[in-house]
């Protein structure tokens, strides 16, 4: 029974190109094989297993591998494994392609082709999934110029690096794999690397890794290039001056190549249509977005960040509706499950609430970090205060069983269940606005929700307008944000419900027209939903 919170991302299909082994054509979006025999249809988990084996070419790929790569952080059985490897043998005798799946006993599985002549070879070890043997390398063909990636959030405890390399983005290790197959191994790299960015798994495998040696093997997969330009994109939106400059860079140059080798690769469109910040241009991306989105409506990426845009504009019924697609396209992402119960949450929906987070806990193991995470901000925030406490520990190791979690909002929960001061609490949120401003604007609805609505107001104008008596430092030092500073600048915790008692403060209207807001909204032709907030 595999009952712990892996950290291997599953595999999605989505975008994926048409690939051969053999005598047998995968093409992996729509779910088919096609040999000799004809086409055959498989279920989600046949064909992530599918991928996985032929990723691996001529090597064992563990049982548990599996169960890590297509069931990850699921309490499931081996049954589930036995079932889905029967099902693939099945489809592959009917394709008819010789292709076969093969027990290894005590050990795994891999994928045999049936040769006249086989030469007999060592068995070869089992293979696992997780990134150890980092031996390869592989030059580098695009960019220029970088330095390292600073965190994006504190649960990303290890991050790519760019080398500095006037040529290029500098020199990857890689992984080695003993495969037969170029096209079977390059796909896999592309899906494992699109599963750990849909899954925000920066810090388990590097995709930008991945993805390099995916191009090494195909130079002309578009989607492996369009992925790639998206981690540019990421890397742009996080990394310190000058390196996120070089990354936008890199990202037209990346978005060039793939839209040259199919000029519909939604995930290029995608990068560069995102690439200037939402803050203050919202018309404008929406615009852009909304325009991927009809031409493209059952691809991720321009979702993910059309759910966003409407978040930050308290369109949060639109948000809700775009995160709860994106659930039903990824049933197995437990991003995308916790961003659609955080939607419903702002939408003020408590049937759906009640049954996202039911589904997320029977689905998903409890003791993944980000649902302690999530668990312990949702009974905070939503009247529950002293069941959120229960869940964390506060003498001796503080965080270890609730990671990320910011000491103010600990002292704002002890206070609101009568463990605490609402002073104390308040100068702990005041404490962490003035520390960066990642932390800033998480503390204006949390001083809301503590009755603190002067010092609310005053957090939210250092954060957006750089005045007033808090002052909320520039996260590279400079008195002019400049694009990478305003990538910070994130809007949607003002329409988070614990943000309600700014919305009947006349000083809300006030923020929202200085930072470009009401302007949106009339421009757009559309009202937030923000219950007794009037337009001024």
């Amino acid at each position: 029974m595999l009952n712990q919170g892996d950290e291997t991302p599953i595999l999605s299909t989505a975008g994926a190109s048409i690939f051969t082994l053999g005598a047998l054509t995968v093409r992996a979006a729509p779910r088919e094989l096609e040999g000799p025999g004809g086409v055959v249809a498989l279920e989600p988990r046949v064909m992530q297993v599918f991928l996985v084996l032929s990723g691996a070419g001529t090597q064992v790929v563990s049982r548990h591998a599996l169960l890590a790569a297509c069931w990850p952080g699921m309490v499931v059985g081996e049954d589930s494994l036995n079932r889905a490897v029967a099902e693939l043998r099945k489809a592959l005798r009917q394709a008819g392609a010789g292709i076969n799946v093969e027990t290894i006993p005590k050990t795994g599985y891999r994928l045999s082709i049936e040769a006249p002549q086989a030469v007999a070879a060592p068995e070869p070890a089992p293979i696992d999934l997780a990134p150890a043997d980092m031996a390869l390398a592989v030059p580098s063909t695009i960019g220029s110029g970088s330095s390292s990636h600073s965190s994006r959030t504190a649960r990303r405890t290890l991050l790519f690096a760019m080398a500095a390399s006037s040529a290029g983005l500098g020199v990857w290790a890689v992984r080695r794999w003993a495969v037969a197959d170029g096209d079977a191994r390059a796909e896999f790299l592309v899906m494992q690397a699109a599963a750990v960015m849909r899954d925000d798994r920066w810090g388990t495998i590097d995709p930008m890794v991945l993805l390099r040696e995916a191009i090494r093997l195909r130079p002309r997969h578009a989607k492996a290039w369009g992925l790639y330009t998206l981690a540019c994109r990421d890397l742009a939106r996080s990394a310190a001056e000058p390196p996120a400059f070089a990354a936008i860079s890199n990202c037209q140059i990346a978005a060039k190549q793939a839209l040259a080798l199919d000029p519909q690769q939604v995930d290029a469109l995608t990068a560069l249509a995102t690439l200037e910040p939402f803050y203050a241009n919202w018309l404008q991306s929406e615009r852009r977005l909304v325009d991927l989105v009809q031409r493209f409506p059952d691809q991720e990426a321009p979702m993910v960040e059309l759910a966003d845009l409407y978040a930050s504009t308290g369109r949060t019924a639109d948000n809700l509706s775009v995160r709860s697609r994106l659930a039903k396209i990824e049933p197995t992402s437990l991003r995308y499950a916790l961003e659609a119960l955080a939607a419903s949450c702002m939408a003020g929906d408590r049937s759906q609430q009640t049954l996202r987070l039911e589904h997320i806990l029977q689905t998903w193991s409890t003791d993944n970090a980000e649902i302690k995470e999530f668990q312990f901000q949702f009974l905070g925030f939503t009247g529950h205060p002293a069941q959120a406490l229960e869940l964390i520990r506060f003498e001796g190791d503080p965080g270890a069983n609730a990671p990320l979690v910011f000491p103010a909002q600990v002292a704002a929960f002890k206070a609101l269940a009568g463990l605490g001061t609402v002073k104390a609490a308040v100068e702990a949120s005041l404490e962490a606005a003035r520390y960066r401003q990642s932390s800033a604007v998480q503390m204006i609805p949390l001083l809301a929700l503590l009755g603190a609505v002067d010092d609310a107001f005053a957090v939210a104008d250092g954060y957006y307008l750089d005045r007033g008596p808090v002052k909320v430092p520039h996260k590279f030092g400079k008195a002019e944000p400049s694009i990478v500073e305003m990538r910070e600048r994130m809007t949607k915790w003002l329409f988070v419900p614990t943000a309600r008692s700014l919305w009947l403060d006349p000083r809300f209207r006030l923020l929202c027209r200085e930072i470009g807001l009401v302007d949106y909204w009339r421009s757009a032709g559309i009202r937030p939903d923000v219950p007794g907030m009037a337009l001024p």
